[in-house]
Order: structure tokens, then sequence, then C-alpha cells
């Protein structure tokens, strides 16, 4: 077994290995050259990287469910954690709430894969009224690292529409939203407010807290 120099190398190798298997109509073996990558983190890099330019997007698909509603106010938690499932989820909500004021609480899941998805995700979110985004869910790999140039600040500053806020606790984030939310209805006595958290972390833990501060 061999081991590769860096990211890079290890990428265009299993890359290649993705494309000579679709050329041939198999699939993509288990025992392609991800192991020889190094570090599990190093590992956790070159799997988004393939997962960017290969198509396959991890997780599951269509997996939000409604936490709860108070008056006007719906939230929904949902584990959209890639630039794809995000655009479609907001999609999906746009089309059965198009009157609706949509806003999301979204959570990076891992460094690695925000890394490689940082410009995909600044796009992702334009079918949202409002998004705030928390620190970024870490693997286990990645805790305890310090100096990580990519934090949840990263992604908020590179999404270009709509304008995002930075609030790195989820007990925060919840705080801010049920504010909002208080505020927006009391501004408009008609228009329904849709909050979808979205994450593959902790991220769950966001909305029963805010529907109890609506309460």
């Amino acid at each position: 077994m061999y081991r590769t120099t860096s990211v890079a190398h290890a990428t265009s190798l299993i890359l290649r290995e993705f494309r000579l298997s679709q050329t041939a109509g198999l699939h993509m073996p288990r025992h392609s050259s991800l192991g020889s990558c190094g570090s599990p983190r190093r590992q956790a890099c070159v799997r988004v990287c393939v997962e960017k330019y290969s198509g396959s997007v991890g997780g599951v698909s269509g997996s939000r469910q409604e936490v709860g509603r108070t008056g006007r106010c719906v939230v929904y938690d949902d584990y959209a954690h890639h630039p794809t499932e995000v655009r479609a989820t907001l999609q999906a909500a746009r089309q059965r709430f198009d009157a609706a004021a949509i806003w999301v609480a979204f959570q990076p899941h891992t460094v690695s894969r925000l890394e490689w998805f940082l410009e995909d995700f600044g796009t992702a979110f334009s079918g949202a009224d409002k998004v705030i985004v928390t620190e970024v869910f870490k693997a286990r790999s990645e805790k305890g690292i310090e100096g990580d140039s990519m934090t949840g600040e990263t992604l908020s500053e590179a999404i270009m529409s709509p304008p995002a806020l930075y609030i790195p606790s989820i007990s925060d984030a919840a705080e801010r939203l049920a504010r909002d939310v208080k505020m927006e209805l009391m501004m408009d006595d008609e228009r329904q407010v849709v909050i979808i958290v979205m994450g593959a972390g902790d991220s769950n833990t966001l909305g029963p807290e805010l529907l109890q501060k609506l309460e």
C-alpha cells in the first residue's frame, strides 16, 4: 500500500478511479485510494472534495420534519448540510410557503466540508429571506485543533444573498430568532414565518429551544 503526499494527489487518484468506473458503468470501489491519504482529517478533506466533483452527496435527502408551531410561526428541522441539499430544501419550502417569510438557522458540518464547499454555499441560501449561521460542528478528528481558518463566520461572510448573520452559540441563535419572530409578527399581522434549522450536528436542539422562547 502506497501513501500519497498531499490531499490534491489523493483526490486526483480517486477522481481518476471514479471517472474510469463511470466510463465502465461500475460503482467506484470501496477500497479506493482513500485509505492511502494518511490522517483522518486528510481523508475527510479528500472525501468531501470527491463528493463535490463526482456529484455523490452524503446524508439523507428530504429529511425535514416539523418541530412545532406557535401562532403564525412554524419551525422545521432539516438534515441538509451540503449546498445541493440546502438549495433543494429552500426551493421546496418556497413552493409550499410562497407568501411566508422563510428564515434559516444553519450549522456548518465539519471544517473540511466547509472548506471544500465554501464557494457553493455562497449561493445556496438565495431562497431564504434571513440566514443565521452558527459555529461549525467539528468532526472528532478536527476537535482540539487550533487556528482553523474555516469558521461559521467565514461562511456567513461568503453567503451572497441574503446577508447572513453569524451567531456562534445555538442558544444565542435561538434567542435572536425568537426576538426577530416576535417583531416580524407584530409588524405584519398576516404573514407567516417559517424557520428551517439545518445541520447534521447538534443543531436539532435549536428548534425546541426557540419554540420554548416563543411560548
